[in-house]
C-alpha cells in the first residue's frame, strides 16, 4: 500500500508550525526577560549616580568650606604664630551647631577677622541637601550633632523648636530648614575638624587640619 502523500505533507506542515510557534513563543519570553534587565540596569544605575552625585556634592561643599577656612586662618593675624580658625562654642567634637553657629558666622562676616569681610556668604552658605537626621536626642541616627553647651543635655528635643534642621534663622518655617554638616575645633582655634556623613555606608569622613601641615582624611 502507497503511502498517503496528502496526509504525509499535512502532518510535517502541523509539526513545522508547531515548532514554529514554540519557537516564536520562546523569542518572546527572551525579549521581555532582556527588557526586564535591560530596565532593572538602567534603574540600578539611576540610582547609583544620584548616590554618586549626592557624595560628590558633600564633597565639593567640604572643599569650598576649606579654602575659606584658609583664608580666614592666614587674615586672622599678621604674626603667623597669631594665626588661628574659628573657634568651636560647644564640646570639641564635630557636630552641626558649631557648623551652622560658629562657622557660618565666622565665615560670614560676623565674627570679625582682619579683613572684615565675608568669605561666604551667608546665603550661599552650603548645606547638606541628603543627610538623615532627627529632632528627638533618642532617635538621632547622626551621632555628632546636639551640642550640650547650647542646648543642654536634659531635653527631649535636639533644638528648641523641635525642628530637625540646623538652621536657626528658618525658626517655624519648614521649607527652610537645613541639613548641616558637622564642625569643630580646639580651645586655641590651632586646629579644626570638619566632615560630613554618608548615609549609604554609615559613615563619616572627617578633615582634619592644624595650622600649616597638610589635611589629614579619617573614615569612621
Amino acid at each position: 500500500m502507497q503511502p498517503n502523500d496528502d496526509y504525509y505533507d499535512y502532518q510535517n506542515s502541523l509539526n513545522d508550525n508547531y515548532n514554529y510557534d514554540r519557537l516564536h513563543f520562546f523569542d518572546y519570553i527572551l525579549v521581555l526577560v532582556s527588557a526586564a534587565c535591560l530596565i532593572c540596569a538602567m534603574f540600578y544605575g539611576v540610582v547609583e549616580q544620584n548616590q554618586v552625585n549626592e557624595i560628590t556634592k558633600k564633597q565639593n561643599d567640604i572643599d569650598q568650606i576649606a579654602k575659606a577656612l584658609d583664608m580666614y586662618y592666614n587674615d586672622s593675624s599678621k604674626i603667623p604664630s597669631m594665626r588661628k580658625y574659628p573657634i568651636a562654642v560647644c564640646n570639641g567634637k564635630p557636630n552641626e551647631v558649631d557648623f551652622e553657629y560658629t562657622l557660618k558666622n565666622a565665615l560670614g562676616g560676623k565674627i570679625k577677622s582682619q579683613n572684615n569681610f565675608p568669605y561666604i556668604k551667608t546665603s550661599d552658605f552650603p548645606y547638606d541637601t541628603s543627610g538623615e537626621y532627627a529632632n528627638k536626642l533618642a532617635d538621632k541616627k547622626v551621632k555628632l550633632r546636639d551640642c550640650p553647651k547650647v542646648f543642654g543635655n536634659k531635653k527631649d528635643f535636639i533644638y528648641s523648636d523641635k525642628s530637625q534642621s540646623c538652621s536657626f534663622e528658618a525658626i517655624n518655617v519648614s521649607n527652610k530648614y537645613r541639613s548641616c554638616y558637622i564642625y569643630a575645633s580646639d580651645n586655641l582655634g590651632f586646629q579644626y575638624q570638619l566632615g560630613y556623613f554618608d548615609q549609604y555606608k554609615n559613615t563619616y569622613t572627617i578633615y582634619t587640619k592644624t595650622r600649616d601641615q597638610p589635611v589629614q582624611i579619617s573614615i569612621s
